[in-house]
């Protein structure tokens, strides 16, 4: 109804969408490599069947 906040909320939306991914991208960075870490352990076993 009001353009003047429609204008004043696009940005807010853009800059929150901005932040918003930042955190994502950074919780998803963190999620992974925990993941990682237990995708490690079960390589090692496989090696340790390879050998036998």
């Amino acid at each position: 109804m009001a353009p003047s906040l429609s204008n004043d909320t696009a940005p807010a939306i853009v800059f929150l969408s901005v932040v918003y991914s930042a955190y994502g991208a950074a919780f998803l960075l963190g999620s992974p490599r925990h993941q990682a870490t237990t995708d490690a352990p079960p390589s090692e076993p496989t090696g340790e069947n390879g050998d036998m």
